[in-house]
């Protein structure tokens, strides 16, 4: 059977809030700009949902560099077969879409799915096996907050909170010191509104990420599918993955693992099955040891991570690559070209970059899109890297 792939990219914003919060204009937009990342690891004859669709040619294009070969639909009339709903997480409004339509649709429980991708889950879970970060702690109230403030070191005064349900930098606050500016006692009230807390974290100085990407069978051991190095800027924000043709872990993210392992059977246990991501951090402390935080996100869906292990069918032996988050925004269509063709002059002459992206769907050039750059040795890769990283914000 065909699967029907999509990018439900406000899936967080759907869990546990009621009434469910309509997209903002900038989450829908990324949710069309990259309805077709889909396709990097799709089999030949699936389909994606797309409600904006690109120029002819976009997916011939991609089929032709060694992905499959899809269709990309933006209506329930023009499926006209039986398929299998994929979706990027699992929420109420997506099953009642899928048996509106009487498609197929395995999933977990929903209380389930939201429970595992809650942050209370993950927090608790690193308290109760020992591997949270100094400090952390769950905020229910202003006046809480504002206590634990007053406790911080003066070394370590930078701060984040999140929400209950947050993913990739967003629905979050950075803060510095023990003032509380209006904003922020304003967004936290909210969020202890809608979900009864908010979650502290003090700031630590990162040395490297990785996403663990795990398969969680119905019944059988779960699977390692992948690890994935996170590449983020000075705020923690998500700007790509790094790919290999093969999983070959660093020492250091062995411990990781199994507890990401651990982690992946205990989700079975509680009646979970499909993707899982789980980011881990290696950061310094206040005395600059370097440690482990292995759960600094669990993640109970598709992450981009993931999406990127489709690429390592185009990798040849001992290449290494990078699947880039990039924004040629633009206000004419033929700029998006242009950004791009300036771009790849500046990379060294053995890199091969690839977009995996359409630069205009229905006419509309792309504010969000995604690159592969693809190097035989880690100094290229990297000097790649900060070219395109280096334009992530110029205007074509």
């Amino acid at each position: 059977m065909s699967r029907l792939f999509v990018g439900n990219f406000d899936f967080e914003h759907q869990l546990g809030v009621s009434p469910v919060r309509q997209p903002s204009v900038a989450v829908r937009q990324l949710s069309e700009d990259l309805a077709f990342i889909w396709v990097l690891v799709a089999r030949t004859g699936d389909l994606i949902w797309a409600p904006r669709l690109p120029r002819c040619g976009f997916l011939e294009v991609m089929a032709s560099r060694g992905l499959a070969g899809v269709q990309a639909v933006n209506s329930e009339d023009s499926i006209g077969r039986p398929v299998e709903l994929c979706p990027w997480g699992w929420t109420d409004g997506v099953r009642r879409w899928a048996q509106r339509n009487g498609w197929s649709h395995a999933a977990p429980a929903q209380d389930i799915v939201q429970r595992l991708n809650s942050r209370r889950f993950s927090t608790e879970l690193e308290s109760h096996w020992n591997c949270q970060l100094a400090g952390q702690c769950i905020i229910e109230s202003v006046d809480c907050l504002a206590a634990v403030l007053r406790c911080l070191r003066k070394d370590c005064d930078r701060w984040c909170l999140k929400a209950e349900f947050s993913m990739s930098a967003r629905e979050r606050i950075l803060g510095r010191g023990s003032e509380l500016s209006e904003q922020t006692i304003s967004w936290v009230q909210k969020r202890i509104a809608a979900n009864g807390c908010v979650f502290f974290e003090p700031w630590v100085e990162r040395v490297a990420e990785v996403g663990l990407q795990f398969t969680v069978p119905p019944t059988g051991a779960p699977i390692l599918e992948g690890i994935t190095p996170l590449l983020t800027d000075s705020i923690g924000s998500y700007l790509g993955s790094r790919i290999a043709p093969e999983p070959a872990p660093d020492g250091c993210w062995l411990p990781a693992i199994e507890i990401g392992l651990r982690l992946a059977a205990q989700a079975q246990e509680m009646g979970y099955f499909g993707p899982l991501g789980i980011d881990a951090v290696r950061y310094r402390d206040s005395s600059r040891e370097i440690r482990l935080r292995p759960l600094q996100d669990v993640n109970a869906r598709f992450t981009m991570g993931r999406i990127s292990l489709g690429l390592r069918r185009l990798l040849n032996p001992g290449e290494a690559a990078s699947w880039l988050h990039v924004r040629p925004s633009s206000t004419t269509n033929s700029s998006p070209h242009s950004w791009y063709d300036q771009l790849v002059r500046g990379l060294p002459e053995s890199v091969r970059a690839i977009p995996t992206s359409p630069f205009l769907l229905a006419e509309r050039p792309i504010a969000h899109g995604t690159l592969l750059v693809v190097a035989t040795n880690s100094a290229e890769l990297e000097q790649a890297e900060k070219v395109i990283l280096g334009a992530r914000y110029q205007r074509g």
